[in-house]
């Protein structure tokens, strides 16, 4: 997989660039059952349309027979942060992905046009990228911008103002996957759950080959390339 010196990247945030994919998933779940007052309902996400938080909810709202409100939504959203923000001050960590903190470092450095767009809302977003110790980037788009995955990624290329020729979307889960396929992006699997389906691989941001390229490479007006088999 090639990179070049005119690429956009866009990372997912959860599992990509922060360990955060078990807490949030458990504080989603409580946020949920808090607001609509029941623990019964399907969190077997991969079989819901869109993998977002605002995605979810209103399908799970929906599958329940109850109204799909901005109220509803908006008060997971609160209840969600609250829960979040106490965990998080309760001592509990939010560690960065191995090597990403210094991949987002290289780019705001070389001034390569990047951003995060992710299927979490963004007031949790912002305070999950805080906590895992990253400088907050220009372009964060989220579950408050678009219901859909690939809604949202469109958003935030759009906000940078690049063409989906140069997307580069950075992802850990199979909605990642899917996503970038329907957009016609390039995709970075990281992660073991989607080594198989990605153009370029990696476990994690330590790679010495990505890192390389990102920190030696990734200069204005320079072509930049690593290349790897997606395994």
């Amino acid at each position: 997989m090639q990179f070049t010196s005119k690429d956009i990247f866009i990372f997912d945030l959860d599992g990509t660039l922060v360990q955060s994919v078990e807490f949030d998933d458990m504080l989603y779940q409580e946020a949920i059952a808090e607001v609509i007052g029941t623990r019964s309902f399907d969190t077997n996400w991969e079989s819901y349309q869109h993998v977002t938080d605002t995605g979810l909810l209103s399908e799970l709202l929906a599958r329940l027979g109850l109204a799909v409100t901005q109220k509803v939504i908006s008060d997971v959203r609160s209840v969600f942060f609250d829960k979040v923000s106490a965990y998080l001050e309760a001592g509990f960590e939010c560690l960065p992905v191995p090597g990403a903190i210094d991949v987002i470092a290289a780019l705001q450095e070389a001034e390569v046009p990047f951003g995060v767009a992710t299927g979490g809302w963004g007031s949790t977003a912002r305070l999950k990228l805080e906590s895992a110790g990253f400088e907050l980037p220009r372009f964060i788009s989220s579950g408050d911008d678009a219901i859909s995955r690939s809604g949202i990624m469109l958003h935030c290329l759009q906000q940078i103002g690049g063409e989906s020729e140069q997307a580069v979307y950075f992802g850990d889960g199979p909605w990642d996957s899917e996503a970038t396929k329907e957009l016609g992006w390039r995709f970075v699997g990281v992660g073991e759950r989607v080594q198989r389906s990605a153009d370029f691989a990696l476990a994690d941001f330590s790679d010495s080959t990505w890192l390389d390229a990102v920190k030696g490479k990734l200069t204005p007006g320079a072509e930049r390339s690593a290349t790897g088999p997606a395994s």
